[in-house]
């Protein structure tokens, strides 16, 4: 699955090589700025995980993680947070997070373009219901978040990295606020914005 758009391109991980360029994102953002241990960088490579990479021509600029569950214990955010009711409700759950970009591609069209990505491959995988977490003192990722139609779901504290948020949105519900967003932002008349997100965690 692949998705291009002028000399921006978007892709899962499907190598070495290309498991190597998220870990490297990763370090660049979670280890070198907010100083995350070499543990949180490091690729579970679960079945049920997919890694998505943006290019701008030929280098990596952008990374983001996207977990599909079908029961309790397949999501990371699983072992932090009780998410049995939401199994129940919504039978397949997707869990997106670090959400890294390099800092000269912060609220540049990587943003955007890398969720519009992303949401086609929740609906290709069939899950129902979406969630993410964010860090307590994240503020961007907190101002982000809501514009995207997500609502808080839950609180709790997620190993090293803290107390985070927890918030969620149907579906249904994201088919409908995305597009809006990407019209506010005039996605297609040469987008831009100062800064929106450079991880989710």
């Amino acid at each position: 699955m692949m998705f291009n758009q002028g000399n921006l391109s978007f892709r899962l991980a499907t190598n070495k090589a290309d498991y190597k360029l998220v870990y490297d994102l990763r370090k660049e953002v979670f280890g070198k700025e907010q100083n995350y241990s070499e543990q949180c960088l490091q690729l579970h490579m679960k079945k049920n995980e997919y890694y998505i990479l943006a290019f701008e021509n030929d280098s990596a600029v952008a990374t983001l993680t996207l977990e599909i569950g079908t029961q309790p214990g397949h999501l990371d955010i699983d072992h932090y947070s009780n998410t049995d009711s939401l199994y129940k409700e919504h039978n397949k759950i997707a869990f997106w997070s670090r959400n890294a970009v390099l800092k000269n591609y912060r609220g540049s069209l990587i943003t955007p373009l890398i969720h519009e990505y992303m949401y086609n491959l929740i609906k290709t995988l069939g899950a129902n219901y979406i969630i993410v977490d964010c860090k307590k003192n994240n503020i961007a990722s907190r101002k982000f978040i809501p514009k995207l139609g997500y609502a808080p779901i839950d609180k709790c504290t997620k190993g090293e990295i803290g107390e985070v948020i927890i918030w969620g949105i149907t579906l249904q519900n994201y088919q409908e606020t995305f597009p809006l967003y990407l019209k506010k932002k005039k996605l297609h008349e040469n987008y831009t914005e100062n800064s929106d997100i450079c991880a989710a965690n």
